[in-house]
């Protein structure tokens, strides 16, 4: 690493990735500042791994699942607005406080303020040279295995729990990525991290889950499945407020504390670019190819249903191998570009023009998002599978043709109804 730094910095990216944020943008970005200041570093990037908590207005806070006495506006509307612009791009994925009902209608991500980027439910991008990926949410073993069932904001409105669940359709998609990941982020920890000889000091600090710890079910199995799947070079998480680090076949780990004084939430890595033969500037985001694919080849068989599923059981035994390959084969008829896959990257700036969530005004712009992701992975909007995402595409629908005249500053006020 050392050497890296001294003769190839231009190739590496000083990435600050952060716990759990609780809305407190203001204090996340002013310690980063004055780090940076500190140790005479530059930042290029901030990773947040959830309970981001972009809360727009009142309405959204009704979204917030948590106790009453724990609900605040934060930071975000004052981002939201253009009172404020986040001074270092920053990437995060959702958590188990959020304001759902804006996030789910981003389903597939986009930027939800200046220099700051939803990853989505699910997804994987390429920031400035590094590829990232990660999901939103975390475990829970009642809702794994069912559909995104939830159809409107009264669904989430009722249930505030279970929108932020991870379903196994995402972690199916995540399992058909073949190119190599620099980062994977999610909120919960992945189980089977905590090394032996550290689980005795944490069960001190949390004895109410000693069998889970000693038994290494402390965290989400589908995160330890994608650690291992993927092997990215770096996985970080949060969720647990409590700092941890450790390399688990050869990926290094970092689980982060909260914002909050005192509390080690956030951490330099260094990380060397993946694909430098592409011309990323600013902060461009670029969606993955590959992910292009795979979520075009799954957006049909996206699950609906509040019943229990098996989304591999859908396909025979041996389909994940020929699955793999028709998803990689979509790819290549997609660009419709004849070329190997394993030259992906060394073309990879040719294949995306126009194909990146390259964002300016985003206020003035923040409607034709969702529309532009589906061209980008392209979907019609009539086969689009994820309803909320769908319902917002009506909505600009109805406004533009005059059926829906309430005065609203934000579309997460409306009432829709497919």
């Amino acid at each position: 690493m050392e050497e890296l730094k001294e003769n190839n910095i231009e190739e590496t990216l000083n990435v600050i990735a952060t716990g759990c944020v609780h809305g407190n943008l203001d204090k996340m970005y002013n310690d980063i500042e004055e780090y940076s200041k500190k140790n005479k570093k530059k930042i290029d990037l901030v990773l947040c791994t959830g309970d981001f908590e972009s809360m727009r207005t009142e309405n959204d806070l009704t979204f917030l699942s948590c106790p009453e006495k724990y609900r605040e506006m934060g930071d975000f509307h004052k981002y939201f607005t253009l009172k404020s612009k986040a001074p270092y791009l920053t990437i995060f994925i959702g958590g188990n406080h959020e304001a759902s009902n804006f996030l789910e209608q981003n389903y597939y991500g986009g930027w939800v303020a200046q220099n700051i980027y939803y990853l989505g439910r699910s997804g994987v991008i390429n920031v400035k040279g590094i590829r990232i990926g990660g999901f939103s949410g975390i475990f829970n073993k009642y809702d794994y295995f069912r559909g995104n069932y939830e159809k409107n904001e009264r669904d989430i409105r009722g249930d505030k729990k279970s929108i932020f669940h991870l379903r196994e359709f995402e972690v199916c998609k995540m399992s058909h990525v073949k190119n190599k990941i620099d980062i994977f982020m999610t909120h919960d920890w992945p189980t089977n991290i905590i090394s032996d000889e550290d689980k005795p000091g944490i069960i001190k600090l949390f004895s109410h889950n000693k069998d889970d710890i000693e038994n290494g079910l402390i965290g989400s199995f589908p995160g330890e499945f994608i650690l291992k799947h993927l092997k990215p070079i770096y996985f970080i998480c949060g969720h647990m407020h409590f700092y941890y680090s450790n390399k688990v076949d050869n990926t290094q780990i970092f689980a982060f504390d909260k914002c909050l004084k005192k509390r080690k939430y956030f951490d330099l890595i260094e990380v060397k670019k993946s694909i430098t033969s592409m011309d990323i500037k600013s902060n461009d985001i670029y969606i993955e190819p590959e992910w292009m694919a795979i979520t075009n080849v799954f957006n049909e068989y996206n699950p609906s249903s509040y019943e229990n599923y098996s989304f591999y059981k859908l396909f025979e035994e041996n389909s994940k191998e020929l699955y793999s390959k028709l998803v990689l084969n979509k790819m290549k008829c997609y660009f419709k570009y004849n070329m190997n896959i394993d030259d992906l990257e060394q073309t990879i700036n040719n294949l995306l023009i126009n194909k990146f969530t390259k964002r300016e005004k985003i206020k003035e712009e923040f409607e034709n998002q969702t529309e532009l992701l589906l061209s980008i992975f392209d979907i019609n909007k009539e086969d689009n599978h994820h309803y909320l995402s769908y319902m917002y595409l009506e909505f600009k629908y109805n406004k533009k043709k005059g059926k829906n005249n309430k005065k609203t500053k934000n579309p997460d006020e409306i009432d829709f109804e497919i």
